[in-house]
């Protein structure tokens, strides 16, 4: 019984404290990472049905403007309100370029989102946002479309992923439901193939959660009865590919999908912490993106994997105003909902946040705090067990990439073979062969221009099938079933605040300034020589190559698709990553665009379409 007593004395006493700290905290920095708004629908077939004339298929709508727009209310709100920072985060109501960095997914719906967010921060007539995309193609920072492993798991096994969603689809919808609601949603040549009804589903949910923002999913009758339903085979769709299992040595060895987001966050609170810069970073992107990072924080539940449309992230930097060294961060998450009078206000819906202590103990964040060293090695905890982890996938999801062995094929380099061989180029080639950053075919020995070899690309083949793919297939099977390491395979550092090298060859800093390096990692180089540096202080190179389609997408390419020559045709833009300024620099670049003076920038971004095929995604 006495000790019972002490127990519940000593947890009382914990609560305090945490309630005491707590009133200390005050915000220093925040990170904002958040979903486009409503669109219209992503589809091929019927378009002026589905989408109608105001809006093309696939863009940000006038209601998905205002979702977005009611986050920026609340972040201005919020990071000016004194019980929260010392003093005001946003003291003008004029766009400010040295307070806040803003990037984007290159994609339309994306751009216009972060200016709308940017409008709802900024209210004042002086509007001249400046917002940074990169080619989405090999953007692997905020499009988990270009990381190798995503890919495996959403297109390059279509059984698996049939034997995951089709029970689900089975125990919520008839195939006679099906194909009503096919008629309401205008995708009846979609939905004629039973055993490919895991396709037709997906796409119809993506039809009907579009009319649902529109105010038009009433009058689909049958398409509104299946909603639900549908719902389940979303949700069941991103658990398939974006959850994560520690028990999993596939899982292990390809870390969680958003590390490199993930760790670039903490090379930003590290940054800011040394010498304090931006106020707020704000990452525009897709479903896609904030999925996977709230499991990157140990939220894996119901409401993650239900994304909505301008689904947000907040990740705060709070400092103990009574002990400068504790440091803290909050996670909040919460999307824009329509009140009575028909505009939209952002609610806050919860995240289920995780800390690991420095025993290495698993605990759920108080309020959604984490003391920040504990919130680092939760971040760390789902990363790739090994250098370049992100390149392993199943024998069979790397067979049905259709990448050519060597030149000698005379074969072309496939869309997908051409994005897994930009973002794993040590892993690209047999041994002996060099992987050419001209057209990524594998030549024999030394001597081709912008050339990335490889030192050993051996498949190391567990239990589970993964693979660190070799276009020469073979493997070296493990007794403990996980991966064999070779010399170009560094096991990655302690949780301790080390820094992962990303899928683009580039490390993300820690507070200790320690990297995890390959000995064998290397960035093919681009076709034009340039490099851009980011906000993640990284430094990649890209020829721009060929499009996939989202993991949401609606259209997928063959194991034929775009030959290499197709690929060099796309030209990347020498300064298409941002460099980051001081905000004195960044404040005076701002006045000479105002005034008209030239210096090599440009307000906003604009969307390059590169075919018709690329800007089509289910996102």
């Amino acid at each position: 019984m006495a000790s019972k007593l002490i127990r519940v004395l000593a947890a009382a006493l914990l609560v305090a404290a945490a309630v005491s700290v707590d009133a200390r905290l005050v915000v220093r920095m925040v990170q904002v990472v958040h979903r486009h708004g409503a669109r219209s629908a992503l589809i091929n077939d019927n378009t002026t049905e589905i989408c109608g004339t105001l809006y093309p298929c696939g863009e940000l709508t006038g209601e998905g403007v205002e979702m977005v727009r009611a986050i920026g209310e609340f972040a201005r709100s919020r990071y000016n309100d004194l019980s929260l920072v010392e003093s005001p985060l946003f003291p003008s109501t004029q766009y400010n370029s040295s307070l806040v960095y803003t990037r984007s997914t290159h994609t339309q719906r994306t751009i216009q989102s972060a200016t709308a967010f940017l409008r709802g921060l900024f209210q004042d007539d002086y509007f001249y946002p400046v917002v940074y995309s990169r080619n989405r193609t090999t953007d692997m920072l905020l499009s988990t479309d270009a990381v190798p492993s995503v890919m495996g798991r959403s297109w390059l096994d279509n059984p698996a992923l049939y034997a995951a969603l089709n029970p689900v689809i089975d125990e919520h919808l008839s195939w006679d439901a099906i194909q009503s609601a096919a008629k309401d949603a205008w995708i009846e040549g979609l939905c004629t193939d039973f055993n490919a009804r895991t396709s037709c589903v997906l796409d119809m949910y993506d039809v009907a959660a579009a009319f649902e923002a529109a105010g038009r999913l009433d009058n689909a009758t049958n398409l509104k009865a299946v909603y639900p339903g549908l719902m389940e085979v979303n949700a069941a769709w991103f658990k398939y590919v974006f959850s994560w299992n520690h028990t999993s040595k596939l899982d292990l060895t390809q870390g969680s999908a958003s590390q490199n987001l993930a760790q670039t966050m903490l090379a930003n609170i590290n940054a800011h912490r040394l010498s304090p810069s931006y106020n707020m970073f704000e990452y525009s992107a897709h479903d896609t993106t904030v999925v996977p990072l709230a499991v990157t924080f140990g939220d894996q539940g119901n409401t993650t994997m239900r994304p909505p449309f301008a689904v947000t992230i907040f990740v705060e930097l709070l400092q103990d105003t009574a002990d400068a060294s504790g440091w803290y961060v909050r996670l909040i998450r919460g999307n824009p909902v329509k009140i009575a009078n028909g505009t939209y206000v952002f609610r806050q819906t919860g995240i289920e946040a995780h800390c690991i202590d420095a025993a290495g103990i698993r605990y759920r964040a108080s309020a959604g705090i984490c003391p920040l060293d504990d919130f680092r090695r939760m971040v760390d905890y789902s990363r790739p067990a090994v250098a370049e982890g992100h390149c392993a996938m199943t024998q069979a999801q790397y067979s049905n990439m259709g990448c050519p062995r060597t030149i000698a094929d005379n074969k072309p380099v496939p869309s997908r073979c051409w994005i897994y061989r930009y973002a794993c180029p040590s892993k690209a080639c047999p041994v002996t062969y060099i992987l050419s950053a001209a057209d990524h075919q594998c030549y024999p020995g030394a001597g081709i221009p912008n050339s990335s070899s490889s030192s050993d690309v051996t498949t190391a083949s567990s239990s589970e099938g993964i693979t660190a793919s070799s276009s020469e297939g073979t493997t070296a099977s493990s007794s403990e079933g996980t991966t064999a390491s070779s010399s170009d395979v560094t096991t990655a550092s302690s949780s301790e605040g080390t820094t992962t090298s990303s899928s683009e060859g580039t490390t993300a800093s820690s507070s200790e300034g320690t990297t995890a390096s390959s000995s064998d990692v290397t960035t093919a180089s681009s076709s034009e020589g340039t490099t851009a540096s980011s906000s993640e202080g990284t430094t990649t190179s890209s020829s721009e190559g060929t499009t996939t389609s989202s993991s949401e997408g609606t259209t997928t390419s063959s194991s034929e698709g775009t030959s290499s020559s197709d690929v060099s045709s796309f030209k990347e833009p020498a300064s298409w990553m941002p460099h980051v300024f001081s905000p004195k620099k960044g404040r005076r670049i701002a006045a000479d665009i105002l005034r008209g003076v030239p210096n090599g920038f440009t307000v906003g971004a604009v969307v390059r379409k590169h075919d018709e095929y690329y800007s089509r995604h289910r996102q």
